[in-house]
């Protein structure tokens, strides 16, 4: 056992996913006015949402569970865990900060992150992974993450098969289907997704069809190679 490894866990343990409010502030979201999301957003990413969180919330679909009133931020302090490390090693579980910011301290700050989601017709869980776009509190204190999915390139494989690297691209921005929203459980960690430069290339603004590279570990990508095994 590692000194004091019960007491850093314990510490880690108590932070509790919440919005914070430096900076950008929060909103309220009103899903009647299409108001609330984050004001930099293109009109065609905001309606594609609000479409989806209207199909959502449906009498007959009631997908989200939420509790208005809705605060919308975009910045999330919570506790995330590297199922990689040891039970009893101290940085198994990490405070982190998610950003869904143009810019932060001069960097852009639109944080993707790799999820675990359970589909209805599939008893298997798969992992995904998207672009954080805001996150939403409800009045219980319950958190969500409104993400922008990226594509599979190689869907039956799911890795390229020169660089054995898996890539993706943003799915379209005026497609319902390219938004989610989803607890934050669903959150395994944050994803590193590097843009394949090309001439003119400006990470500001990088073109719909730009390809991005998912950086894994050794154990990630052992592991992302599973969930494609027959």
């Amino acid at each position: 056992m590692i000194p004091n490894v019960e007491k850093r866990i314990a510490r880690v343990r108590g932070c509790s996913a919440h919005l914070l409010n430096v900076r950008t502030g929060v909103r309220t979201l009103d899903i009647a006015m299409r108001t609330g999301l984050p004001q930099e957003l293109p009109q065609a990413v905001i309606n594609a949402i609000f479409r989806g969180i209207e199909r959502s919330t449906a009498r007959n679909n009631t997908i989200l569970n939420w509790t208005p009133p809705l605060t919308v931020g975009q910045q999330m302090k919570l506790t995330l865990e590297d199922k990689q490390l040891l039970l009893d090693d101290p940085l198994r579980r990490s405070i982190v900060v998610l950003r869904a910011l143009p810019l932060y301290q001069g960097r852009i700050a639109n944080d993707c992150v790799k999820v675990l989601i359970t589909e209805p017709n599939n008893d298997e869980p798969s992992v995904y992974f998207g672009k954080c776009i805001a996150f939403i509190s409800d009045q219980n204190l319950q958190h969500y993450v409104v993400l922008h999915w990226f594509d599979r390139r190689e869907p039956a494989s799911g890795f390229d098969f020169i660089s054995n690297v898996p890539s993706f691209r943003l799915a379209r921005i005026d497609e319902t289907k390219s938004y989610s929203v989803l607890p934050v459980d669903c959150i395994m960690n944050g994803a590193l997704m590097m843009p394949e430069p090309t001439p003119g290339f400006d990470p500001a603004t990088p073109p719909p069809n730009t390809r991005y590279w998912a950086l894994l570990s050794p154990r990630e990508h052992e592991q992302y190679k599973l969930y494609f095994q027959l």
